[in-house]
Formats: C-alpha cells, structure tokens, sequence
C-alpha cells in the first residue's frame, strides 16, 4: 500500500487490551439493537477504533434516520475524539465515518459531518488517503451533498475539489483501484457535477483515464458497478469510443437478467446518453436490441422515476418498424419488439401508477409519447388528470414538455392548458422581479409555439411577459434558429386569440428575431426560414435584410462514396413556399 502520511502508533496497554476486547463484541453483534445496547453501555471507554466499527457495523446492519433508536451518544463521542488534541484518527476512519453517515442517513450526522470534511482539507491527510479509502470518501461526500441538498435549511458544500486533489494523487495508479473503487470513484464525481456546472468541468479532465481503467475491469464489474458507472459517465458527458461500446455492450448482454429495475433503467438511461454523443459510431450502441425486449417484458417492476427513465430512452432510441437492426455479431436482424410495442407497454404500466408520479416523472412520460407520436386510447386524457394536481410544482422543462407533447398531438384539455397558463405566468412574473429566469429560451420557445398551435385564448397577460422576457434574453443568449421560428410562429398564432389584440406591442420583438434570424440564416433550415416568413408576413411585418437574405440562392455540395463528382444542389433557401404564397397553413407544423 501507499506510505501513510498520518497515522497514529498505539503502546500495548491494559486500556488497549480493553479496547480490543470491545472490538470483538461489535464484530459478533449480528442486530442493530446488539450493537445499540454495547454502544450504551461502553461507549465512554470507546477509542475511536471502537467508534468507528461501531458506526460502521450498525450502518451495514440497515440503521437508518427512520430508526426511533438514538445514535447521539456515539456521534458525540465521535466528534470529541475527532476534536481532541491528540485523536489517533487515521485517514481511514475519516473515510469509514463519513460512509456510514451516508448509509443512516446525513440529518442525524451533520455536525460530524462537517468535522469530518474540514478534517480532511489539508494536504497532508488528503495525500495519505490510499486507492479504497478515496473511493470511499468520494462516494460517501457524493451521497451526502446528495441528501443535504434536499434539505435546504442544512445543507453542507460539497468539497468537491478535496475529492479533486485526493485523485490527482492516484491518476496514474487507477490500475490499483478494484472494480468497485473505479464505480465509486464515477459515482461520486457525477453525482458532484450534477449540483454545479463548475463540478462537471472540474472532473472531466478526469474522465478519459477513468473511462481507460473502466474499460480493463469491465469483467469485473457486478450488475451494480455497471449501473452506476454507465449513468456516471453518461453525466459526465465522457466520449466513449466504438471500442468501449462493443465491450460494454457485450458485458450487458451477459448481465442483464440479473439486472435489478432500477439498474437496468440507469444502465439503459446512460448508454442512451453515451450514444447521443457518439455521432461517429453510434451505431455500435445498439439500444434497441440491449434493452428494448427487457425494458417491455419488466414493465411491470418500474417505479415513476424508472418508468420516466425508460421511457426516454425508447421515445430517443425508436428506430422505423421496418428498419434492419444489426446484433452484436454484426448479423442482422428483424425486431419485433419495436419501440411503439415497448412505448404502449409502458403507458400500460403509468395509468396503473399514475397517483404516484411527482411533476417531473410524469411530464417526461408525457413527452415520450410526443416525442414519438404515440399514445394509448384515453392515455393523454387520464394524464392531464393528475397533471392538474401536479402543475403547481412543475420547472420550466416539466411545462414545456406537457405544452409541447400536447400540442404535438393535436391534443386540448382546457381545464390544464388553462391551469399551466396561469401557473406559467406567475412564475415569469415573479422571476422577472427577482431579476432572473429559469425559463431557458427553447423552454420559453416551446411553449409559446405549442399553445399558438393548439389556438389557446385569453393568454394576454403570459404573452406580454414571454415577449418582455425573451427580448431581454435575446441580449444576453444567442436562440437557435429553431427556437426563433417556433417563437414567431407562436407569437403570430396567439396574437390573433388574445382578448385585445394589439398588433402595435409586437414589432419589436419580430425586428429583433428577425435581426437574429438575417445573422444566422446559411443555419436555417426551409421549414424554419418559411415558418418565420409565415409569421412576419401574418403580423403585417416587413424585414429586408431577413426577406432579401431568406430568398437568396444557397448552393450546397454533396459527395458520394460510388461518384467521383461533387454533386450540387442550387435551392432557395425558405424553399420558396412563402414566395410562391402557396399552401401557407403548412407553416404551422411546428
């Protein structure tokens, strides 16, 4: 092992001897309420060897926070030792505590907690931290930050860079970590880099060597390693290579079955991420034939959090019925478990569970089905009854996910439209106030344009604040041309079914599109050029630089593997519907 740069040596004492005898009793506790009655009776003559294998015996053992058990003596006593002059703690007892605190639970433990993470802040003990003992320090500082941020009123910083420099250290030793260390390790960063976006660049770097290390052990990985690595790499944004892909791939066809639920959703989840970013061989991610028979055939087993997971990844994942897919051989092959089979198996499983979705479980099955086109008889109508009841407590994305997917699907219930108007409204006007949104710009886009398509009335107040909004973050963001189109398109469909229409109030958000719309346009595509035009034209607004630059001839090159010519298509780039003035109502196809 690794030269320990602060340890403490023990005199063999009659005081030790007792110690070790006190040692032994934990070891053979087999209940919590055993090691509980020894911590009463002997915790004062406790060193903090003694301590720690009890706060460690009666995390393994399953105490938790929901335990009516008091554990406050042996926390104290562990943090008088921690504060003494002389405490003879090691870095492996930092670690161990801070596991088990994580285990029962961070509310009953936060004053050690803390202790515990100020402790380790100097270079001199985060240095002596061996390969096990940084695994286990990141994971349980991950888990904690975890459960600390659900209680805003005692939360603790997360000491992500302490994690950082403890594996600096070790980079170039991730050979040494066992399989369980490396899943850890992944754990935990991701977990960090999912409370601040800084966390995320701050580990990146890190990312490539993990991802090597990983790749060597994959046989060694359990069904949980393979979870939590996958997801962890997947939040880390890690690029993977068709190398990695056909390993894992191959480690997950071999596993799978003894995949719990929630493992399979986290496993499916991220490697539908990873394939996301792998556009250069994305078809070595074979996701459909990984995961989509499994995914139909467990359906049953999910919660509303792994339901919303799987659902994502078959509504991105769905290739054409009639498309060939390719198994890991390389043989190809027919599926016939296509992703609206899967899709419809799973809408079975959410009206069965529906009462127990939060707001953010079931606008993502919401807009699976969207995204896919596909919904069961009666499935949008029995959601949009418990999205009533949960629209209260929805994000910005959770509201642009249900305006959208119904939207999409031709699809208006009035009393929840009417609900998410209000409730949108409120929230824009009470983030304008703080100076601030949360609404990012294809959020804001997204709904404007779905309630344009589904023709809502009486939006005046919601669409006086979404302009004021979004030409105060168009000075500050850069919109996609996608996110500019669906908001002229949107804007001009609502202006005409507000109570008092003013076409006055909107010129200066449809020059300031447009202005945005001339400098990015060799980015638009026809259907977002004509949808634009649609717009401008519908709210009696004259562009010439966006007119003259829309109608312009744009030239664009295609080469052929079988052609030695470059092939070259000459077209306008609105694809001169608008110029024509034919078949205009195709501009609403959002």
């Amino acid at each position: 092992g690794s030269k320990r740069k602060v340890s403490r040596g023990y005199e063999h004492t009659p005081e030790l001897s007792l110690n070790i005898s006190f040692n032994k009793e934990l070891g053979r506790a087999r209940s919590v309420n055993d090691i509980l009655n020894l911590i009463n009776r002997h915790v004062k003559k406790y060193n903090i060897v003694n301590c720690v294998t009890a706060l460690q015996r009666v995390a393994k053992l399953g105490y938790s926070v929901s335990n009516n058990d008091d554990l406050s003596t042996l926390l104290d006593r562990i943090t008088s030792l921690f504060s003494s002059k002389n405490p003879g703690y090691e870095p492996r007892h930092i670690s161990t505590v801070l596991w088990a605190c994580a285990k029962i639970g961070f509310e009953k433990s936060s004053s050690l907690v803390r202790l515990a993470i100020q402790i380790t802040g100097t270079e001199e003990f985060y240095m002596g931290f061996n390969e096990h003992e940084i695994s286990v320090f990141t994971w349980a500082v991950a888990k904690i930050s975890s459960q600390s941020r659900i209680r805003q009123n005692n939360r603790i910083d997360s000491h992500a860079h302490i994690c950082e420099l403890a594996l600096k250290g070790k980079i170039e030793q991730l050979d040494r970590f066992t399989s369980q260390g490396l899943s850890n390790i992944c754990w935990g960063l991701a977990t960090l880099s999912t409370h601040e976006k800084t966390e995320k660049s701050r580990f990146q770097k890190y990312s490539q060597a993990l991802l090597i290390a990983v790749e060597r052990k994959l046989g060694e990985l359990n069904c949980q390693e393979i979870s939590n690595t996958i997801w962890a790499f997947a939040k880390l944004e890690v690029a993977t290579s068709a190398r990695f892909a056909k390993a894992v791939s191959a480690v997950i066809m071999d596993k799978k079955t003894y995949l719990t639920s929630q493992q399979l959703a986290n496993t499916a989840w991220g490697i539908a991420h990873l394939k996301e970013r792998s556009n250069n061989f994305s078809a070595a991610w074979n996701i459909e034939g990984l995961f989509f028979e499994d995914i139909r055939n467990r359906s049953q087993e999910f919660n509303g959090q792994e339901l919303s997971m799987v659902c994502w990844v078959v509504a991105v994942s769905s290739v054409p019925t009639n498309s060939v897919l390719v198994n890991n051989s390389g043989i190809q092959m027919t599926s016939k478990c296509t992703g609206e089979t899967v899709m419809h198996r799973l809408q079975e499983r959410a009206l069965c569970i529906r009462s127990f979705f939060n707001a953010q479980q079931i606008s993502g099955i919401v807009w699976a089905a969207g995204r896919m086109r596909c919904a069961l008889d009666g499935f949008l109508e029995a959601m949009a009854k418990v999205l009533l009841g949960k629209v209260d407590f929805m994000n910005a994305q959770d509201i642009d996910s249900v305006v959208w997917t119904y939207a999409r699907l031709d699809h208006y219930d009035a009393s929840l439209i009417r609900k998410i108007v209000e409730h949108t409204t409120k929230s824009l006007e009470e983030e304008k106030k703080l100076g601030h949104s949360l609404f990012l710009p294809k959020n804001l886009t997204n709904i404007i344009w779905g309630l344009g398509k589904l023709k809502v009335r009486n939006t005046d107040k919601l669409v006086k604040i979404a302009r004021d909004v979004m030409l105060e973050q168009m000075t500050k963001y850069e919109y996609n041309p996608r996110d500019l189109s669906n908001a002229a398109w949107g804007f001009a469909n609502l202006s005409f079914t507000m109570n008092k229409p003013n076409l006055s109030k909107f010129p200066g958000l449809f020059t300031a599109i447009a202005d945005a719309a001339q400098a990015r346009i060799d980015d638009f595509n026809a259907q977002e050029c004509s949808k634009l035009l649609w717009a401008m034209d519908k709210m009696h607004i004259y562009h010439p630089g966006f007119s003259e630059a829309a109608t312009k001839t744009r030239k664009t090159f295609y080469t052929f593997d079988n052609i030695k010519t470059k092939i070259c298509l000459e077209h306008i780039v609105a694809g001169g519907r608008n110029i024509s003035r034919a078949r205009e109502e195709t501009g609403a196809t959002g």
